[in-house]
């Protein structure tokens, strides 16, 4: 019973994703991020105005043709049950991993000449850190513990200042990431 919740709660976060991405101006995006909230709350009683901006793909392979680049998936210590591919044409790939029940446990994504933020995250968390990788990639992780060394959320853009960049963020709200870890993901994944 969780799964068509979870699916359609999925829909109108990807609909809040859309118009926060082709907002034109700070207010708009704020507007969109906002709304994202609201819209997951009616999600599962009512369908959305908006197109999921998403296409789910049955393989990983189909997903990168889709968006029209390639992504390096890191080796994760998250337990899941199966993987959902999506993707944005020619903009973002997105590999949810879901557990056995269907319920997201981590998320991963790479987006193509998109600025910012790309996670899907909006949620103000108590804690940011920047790090800094051996190849100077700069990243931002997000987190609740006090202790500083637990992280559910990174994003960092690899050469930014590039006409062509990939932007990326990683998810693990379930069981979260050390700094470490955090590290050696930004390596793998920004090959």
């Amino acid at each position: 019973a969780e799964a068509p919740a979870y699916d359609a709660a999925q829909e109108a976060a990807g609909e809040a994703e859309d118009a926060f991405f082709n907002a034109e101006d700070s207010t708009a995006m704020n507007a969109a991020a906002t709304g994202a909230a609201a819209m997951n709350d009616t999600a599962a009683t009512e369908s959305a105005a908006m197109p999921n901006p998403f296409i789910e793909t049955k393989t990983l392979e189909e997903a990168q043709k889709a968006a029209g680049f390639s992504i390096t998936l890191p080796k994760l210590d998250t337990n899941y049950d199966s993987l959902v591919y999506r993707a944005m044409e020619g903009r973002m790939i997105e590999v949810i991993y879901l557990d056995e029940y269907g319920r997201e446990c981590c998320r991963i994504r790479k987006g193509l000449n998109m600025e910012d933020d790309i996670s899907g995250i909006y949620y103000e968390y108590a804690e940011t850190k920047e790090l800094k990788t051996d190849d100077g990639i700069r990243v931002t992780v997000y987190g609740e513990n006090a202790k500083g060394d637990r992280w559910e959320t990174a994003v960092w853009t690899k050469d930014a200042d590039a006409k062509t960049h990939y932007s990326y963020s990683i998810y693990n709200g379930k069981s979260t990431f050390t700094t470490d870890e955090i590290l050696r993901i930004v390596q793998v994944m920004s090959k």
